[in-house]
């Protein structure tokens, strides 16, 4: 698996030290194929999306969860995903939750079928750098570097391995390399390409190809070559990093990320090999000598010619200053002539001036005399307008304190008018008030003297009535039996 950038690790339960004191630990990974089989697309312009199946795949692996999942193969048939866990014990039950499970997509019938196992490390065995190593015919395993004793180690992170209070942090060191990778054993040589600024040239020079691999400028990782003195503890190197990942911790976190370590096929490190390296960086640095003095030689020319073009140009400056002064010179002498002629001219404009300002101060003082008598025919002329002007004003203020008077008393009699109407009009209530409860009274006795008459009238008509009809009865009885009809 490719190496990639550092990622936080949540549980580092399974972490191996590596080299404590730097804070670099082993941590192993967990990690889980997972196979999809796609169905067959029937309406064109159909897709599925990864993105979708990602998510369910995510969402039928819980209580547990992927740390990494990416899409490794996509084919019309299926699709292919590696993932990792943060530990190998949830490798298993992960891969056993998901396989022989089904996916139903929104938008298909058909369902789709997935497959998931652990994922085999693709890490060199011992018997492929047995059989690399026989095989090669221009290998030596009596020397070093040509037999199985060199790691080839990429995607380490520079900052991991910087100098502690390095000014650059971003700049791995060998020493450091050394002491982090010598837990497994004695180390007999080391090499960080990154560090030599000849490298590129020196590969270039050496394969007679454009070589870009080892330039060191801002990058985050870096690849080294670490060779043992012993084939077992390149063995145990080996072994112990075998399927894990490169953790660092520092400050309470931990971070870890994906290194590829392989056996060197190269030769890189063999004395043959670094004798090459040595002889074309010094051919290089020899060419940089070289090429150092010719630059010299041509500052120096520079300098020179400089230096020339500076005389030459302090002279011609020294012939213009000249020439400058000569001018200065003349111009000098004519303005002490235009000078003496201003000031002659100056003079007579001055005695002209003189004259031209006595006469204005006379007409000046007549001037102001005139204006004086003005002023105080004004001062006179406004002194009798305000006294007018007060004694009207004295006038109509009197007037006016008159009718403030007669208005005065105007609303005091007014007020007392309107007093005595209202005393007028309470007193008309009164005995308007009087005057009806006086009616009233008579109205009730008139109607008390009408019922009376009228029962007086009433009683006397019954009496009447009664007197008649006892009278009628008195006839009838005297009659001796006359008819009633006829008395």
């Amino acid at each position: 698996m490719a190496y990639s950038g550092a990622a936080p690790v949540a549980d580092t339960s399974e972490a191996v030290s590596l080299c404590p004191e730097l804070g670099l630990y082993l941590k192993p990974v967990g990690r889980i194929v997972v196979v999809v089989s796609l169905p067959h697309l029937k309406t064109p312009g159909q897709v599925i999306s990864n993105w979708e199946v990602m998510e369910r795949l995510k969402a039928m692996a819980l209580p547990d969860d992927f740390s990494v999942l990416r899409v490794a193969k996509s084919s019309l048939e299926v699709l292919r995903f590696e993932g990792e866990v943060e530990t190998r014990a949830a490798v298993h039950a992960l891969a056993s939750r998901l396989d022989g499970k089904n996916i139903k997509l929104s938008g298909f019938t058909e369902t789709l079928k997935v497959r998931a196992s652990a994922a085999r490390d693709d890490f060199p065995t011992r018997p492929d750098w047995e059989s690399f190593f026989r095989g090669a015919s221009d290998m030596d395993e009596r020397v070093a570097g040509e037999r199985p004793d060199t790691l080839h180690l990429q995607g380490l992170p520079c900052r991991w391995f910087a100098e502690p209070g390095a000014t650059d942090p971003d700049r791995p060191s060998e020493a450091v390399l050394r002491r982090a990778l010598s837990v497994f054993g004695a180390v007999r040589a080391a090499d960080v390409p990154c560090l030599d600024p000849h490298r590129e040239e020196v590969e270039r020079r050496l394969s007679g190809k454009e070589f870009h691999s080892f330039g060191y400028g801002g990058k985050l990782h870096f690849q080294a070559y670490v060779q043992y003195e012993q084939y077992c503890d390149f063995e145990r190197a080996m072994g112990a990093l075998r399927g894990v990942k490169l953790m660092h911790t520092a400050g309470g976190k931990a971070l870890a990320c994906n290194i590829k370590v392989t056996f060197d096929t190269t030769k890189h490190l063999s004395d043959g090999s670094v004798r090459r390296r040595e002889a074309e960086r010094q051919k290089i640095r020899e060419a940089e000598r070289q090429r150092e003095a010719e630059r010299q030689r041509l500052l120096r020319q520079a300098h020179e010619s400089e230096q020339q073009e500076r005389l030459r140009r302090a002279a011609e400056e020294r012939l213009r200053h000249e020439r400058r002064e000569q001018r200065e010179r003349e111009r000098q002498r004519r303005q002490l002539l235009r000078t003496q002629r201003r000031g002659l001219r100056r003079e007579r404009r001055r005695q002209q001036q003189q004259q031209r300002g006595l006469l204005l101060r006379v007409k000046r003082e007549e001037r102001q005399l005139l204006l004086a008598q003005r002023r105080l025919h004004a001062v006179r002329l406004l002194r009798h307008l305000l006294g007018r002007a007060q004694v009207a004003l004295q006038r109509r203020d009197e007037e006016q304190r008159q009718r403030d008077a007669h208005e005065r008393r105007l609303r005091a009699l007014a007020e007392e008018r309107r007093c005595r109407g209202d005393e007028l009009r309470r007193r008309e209530r009164r005995l308007r008030r009087r005057l009806l409860r006086a009616l009233e009274r008579r109205r009730l006795l008139d109607d008390e003297r009408r019922r009376r008459d009228d029962e007086r009238r009433r009683e006397e008509k019954r009496r009447g009535l009664v007197a008649t009809r006892l009278r009628s009865a008195v006839v009838t009885r005297g009659g001796g039996g006359a008819p009633a009809g006829k008395v």
